[in-house]
């Protein structure tokens, strides 16, 4: 009996030998040995965790320092005898928390329907019969078969395998499929490297291949990279810091406030109860009730909005968290690029040829020193076009209004090239036939087939044809093809081609060389022996190109201030050619200290890599340990990092980074359960627009915040005032509750919801430590509020005597109210007039404003929500009054801005 599989350089033995170790054969296990085996190895999962319960993700919701303030202030208007005081509060608290509840259940539904299906089944042999079994009752020492599309269900050794890569970019970043062969390799090899395993989640792009199973579940090396993730422990978001900060100034500054004015009061020679009740009172009404649930909205908001630009986000303070990212550790292929492999350039011995046309659709033109032409024209480049359409085993077809490609990128490359040209793959095998073929390997380095077809005059033809790489296929080539004939291969014709193919290669483009061998009718068979005295047609030059608008997505990136780096597991020279494209690196800019492969980083201590951070730009050949230690040697620095990924060997970068983006196409379910976004179309331009969407959650969530300090701190003032001054008191406790939670909810509601202003990506990102009421917000509270208590007492002091004090508090009433109304407008822009904004660019605005004076009038002429709140009617000329007076802190408000836009208030200020 197997005892364990750990810890086993399966890779560096034999295939005898890995046989042997596994206690199997090539006919498979016993099922009651499999059986036996299930019980000892468990099932072949990978380990996840449980998800959370609909009720704890409601009890999460209630974390932030500021609901538990409110919470206390809760109990004590109830302790007080204010319980309708308490059931307000209570409603807002639990508005707040459904709120967070039904948006991140709403982004984990989103989720799901983006999760690639687990592979259900897979064939394995079962005393040497093939039997389709569930991929979780796999057992070490199962033997696998592989076809063509097979995702691989757990990691293997092969022990057969013909014309058989593999995608390993979930594991390893290669953008380009691995060969795979038999034989064992270095026990010290990178996992990239290991050609003799095939490994849980892959994909096998072509070929067939036999493997046993070396491990299950969480000892795959899947299993290894998501057990990593649980000793990651995931940081507070800024937001939360910041909310967590407000609500512990706010308990102090209410308990400071209370004390204030007990002691005003009892020194004046009030009672010391009734103080103490009416300095509770005013404390519990002095929090902004409706701050939490403001912030929910403006975040809920905030996700809908990015939800339509392709962003999911998973939970609400992330959405903010966007808005402070100063650097984005990209990847290369799938996000920066279109993971869809294109042929840009072809050449033949009379002509270099432009090809247009991006991805898998057969839609594009040929052009010759920039002009349109057509292969017809070119018997050589016709002739090579149809051999890239044969010479492959890979399809494209369209599929739901997208072109899909199967089999591997390179081929399918070739197949969409000659589809360009007129030659459709499977119209050509309608009247001809592929008679034998030499599959590709990575030994050999290119496929070759015998073909048969009627040339003109119904006269059958034989032709070998041959698609590689420039050198091996150099090497057989006598001939070069020109305008149709075949001459034979001169110096000056090899130096070209061999020029040709170093330009190309200087623009990261891979290079095939395509060539042919007319042969008799009576050539049945292929061997490598006939692979001589070739006839070179041409080159062709193909690359994974850069998606569109993304050159232009990273310079805005560099106007806002953020820095871009790429981490990719490609090569070198292909990682610098995309960067060069894009804009990550200039076009002639020198590569030293830009420019790393993960040999140069790994051995360095975590200091000397902070000093390589201060001009690194791309990190090519990266291990999932280096992503890892680049995204924490960023954050020491003091960066706000957002890190993207697809495969599970980013998961443990994007957990720790401080906002993990994972790729929803292409993105493996450990990436997406860790990342706290999730790109709908895995496009790197959607992360810019969700940085700019950040923005403008924080711009709202910080005016929105500024607005409801300012309105409350008004009303403390006003009460303190009034104590002073030996007033009565204008407001009244269950007043002032209103104010912070009808009054001040609309409009707070509807700063939430401020768009767009078009500067939000020409400003630097904001320190991660920035705090949320800036000394521009203090200075500006301290002057609205003086406005706001001279004016509400003034309206109180020419309203009292007339009509008893209900009538002189419901004129406070009246001119608090519009104070808080008039704040709003202006409290839309911290730097901007709202008469350059407009009044209604923001329709919610006005509503919210509009709501307002409605509600207001109800309980000031409805009778019996006058004697709840302790107000009377007033006439026309009252709230003309109130209006009038109350605008002042527009003007207050809009002078202040006036002088920081002519820079006479400092910027660090702001």
């Amino acid at each position: 009996m197997l005892k364990t599989t750990n810890n086993r350089a399966w890779h560096a033995l034999s295939v005898d030998e890995v046989l042997l170790a596994l206690t199997s054969s090539a006919a498979g296990l016993s099922d009651d040995e499999a059986a036996a085996r299930l019980e000892t190895y468990g099932p072949n999962e990978l380990p996840a965790e449980p998800p959370a319960s609909k009720f704890l993700l409601f009890l999460k919701q209630f974390k932030s320092a500021l609901v538990w303030v409110l919470f206390v202030a809760a109990v004590i208007s109830l302790l007080a005898g204010h319980p309708l005081d308490a059931a307000a509060i209570g409603i807002i608290v639990l508005a707040n928390a459904l709120i967070g509840y039904a948006q991140e259940r709403k982004a984990e539904a989103a989720l799901s329907k983006l999760k690639a299906m687990v592979v259900p089944s897979v064939t394995v042999k079962r005393g040497d019969h093939a039997v389709r079994i569930e991929s979780s009752s796999l057992v070490p020492g199962d033997i696998v078969l592989i076809a063509q599309g097979d995702r691989i269900s757990a990691d293997l050794r092969l022990i057969n395998a013909r014309d058989l890569t593999i995608d390993e970019a979930a594991l390893t970043g290669e953008s380009l499929p691995a060969s795979k062969k038999l034989e064992a390799v270095s026990e010290r090899a990178a996992i990239g490297d290991r050609s003799s395993m095939a490994f849980m989640g892959t994909l096998a792009v072509s070929g067939e291949g036999v493997g046993v199973v070396t491990a299950t579940g969480r000892a795959t090396a899947f299993g290894q990279i998501a057990q990593s993730l649980s000793v990651i422990k995931r940081e507070k978001t800024p937001l939360e810091r910041r909310v967590d900060r407000l609500g512990g100034g706010l308990a102090v500054a209410a308990i400071a406030c209370a004390g204030l004015i007990f002691f005003i009061g009892v020194r004046q020679g009030l009672e010391p109860l009734e103080m103490f009740l009416v300095a509770v009172a005013m404390a519990v009404s002095s929090i902004p009730e409706g701050l939490p649930a403001v912030l929910a909205v403006v975040l809920a908001i905030g996700v809908q909005r990015m939800a339509r630009r392709n962003a999911i986000t998973r939970r609400l303070p992330a959405v903010e968290t966007l808005g402070t990212v100063d650097v984005i550790c990209t990847d290369k292929t799938g996000t920066l690029t279109e993971n869809q492999m294109t042929v840009r350039k072809a050449f033949t011995l009379t002509h270099e040829i432009e090809v247009t046309g991006e991805g898998w659709a057969p839609e594009g033109e040929f052009l010759i020193q920039g002009k349109k032409a057509s292969p017809a024209e070119h018997p050589s480049f016709l002739h090579l076009l149809r051999a890239a359409a044969l010479c492959n085993r890979a399809a494209v077809e369209r599929r739901d209004e997208r072109w899909i490609a199967s089999g591997d990128p390179t081929e399918a490359a070739l197949v969409v090239m000659a589809g360009k040209g007129g030659y459709e793959k499977n119209d050509l095998l309608r009247t001809e036939k592929t008679v034998d073929e030499i599959p590709f390997t990575s030994e050999r380095k290119y496929r070759a087939i015998l073909h048969e077809y009627v040339a003109p005059g119904d006269k059958p033809t034989r032709e070998i044809m041959i698609v590689g790489a420039f050198e091996p296929i150099l090497a057989m080539t006598d001939f070069v093809a020109e305008q149709g004939a075949a001459h034979a291969m001169t110096p000056e014709m090899r130096a070209r081609l061999e020029a040709e193919t170093g330009k190309m290669a200087d623009g990261a483009l891979r290079v095939l060389a395509i060539a042919y061998k007319r042969v008799d009718v009576s050539h049945v068979e292929l061997h490598e022996k006939d692979l001589h005295g070739l006839t070179m047609l041409g080159l062709v030059g193909m690359i994974d190109p850069p998606r569109k608008d993304v050159r232009e997505a990273i310079l805005e990136c560099r106007r806002a201030g953020i820095r871009v780096i790429m981490n990719t597991g490609d090569h070198r020279d292909t990682a610098v050619a995309i960067a060069r494209e894009v804009g990550i690196l200039d076009r002639d800019e020198d590569l030293a200290g830009k420019v790393f492969i993960d040999a140069e980083v790994a051995p360095v201590s975590d200091e000397a890599l902070r000093g390589i951070l201060a001009r690194a730009a791309v990190f090519a050949r990266v291990s999932p340990q280096t992503k890892l230690r680049v995204v924490k040697a960023l954050q020491d620095l003091g960066h706000t990092v957002a890190m993207t990924g697809d495969g599970i060997n980013d998961a443990p970068s994007l957990k720790r980074a401080d906002i993990g983006v994972a790729m929803g196409i292409t993105g493996t379910d450990v990436t997406k359960e860790v990342a706290e976004m999730v790109l709908a179309d895995d496009n790197f331009v959607s992360i810019v627009a969700a940085v700019e969407e950040g923005r403008i959650v924080y711009r709202n969530v910080k005016q929105t915040v500024s607005y409801l300090v300012m309105t409350n701190v008004g009303e403390v003032v006003t009460i303190l005032a009034a104590l002073v001054l030996a007033l009565p008191i204008p407001l009244l406790p269950a007043q002032i509750l209103w104010l912070n939670l009808v009054t001040d909810g609309f409009t707070g509601v509807a700063l939430a919801a401020e768009r767009r202003h078009g500067d939000e990506l020409a400003n630097p990102p904001r320190r991660k430590n920035e705090r949320m009421l800036s000394r521009s917000v203090f200075i500006l509270t301290a002057l609205a509020a003086a406005l706001m208590a001279a004016g509400t007492l003034l309206m109180f002091r020419w309203a009292d005597g007339r009509d008893g004090e209900t009538y002189a508090r419901t004129v406070a009433f009246l001119a608090m109210t519009f104070f808080q109304l008039w704040n709003v407008f202006s409290l839309r822009s911290a730097t901007e007039s709202v008469f350059t904004l407009g009044f209604r660019s923001n329709r919610w605005v006005p509503a919210g404003v509009a709501v307002s004076i409605a509600l207001a009038a109800l309980i000031i002429y409805v009778p019996a929500l006058q004697r709840v709140f302790g107000l009377s009617a007033v006439g026309w000329r009252e709230w003309g009054m109130a209006i009038l007076v109350s605008s002042s802190v527009l003007w207050c408000v809009e002078g202040w801005k006036l002088l920081i836009r002519r820079g006479m208030i400092p910027k660090r200020w702001l």
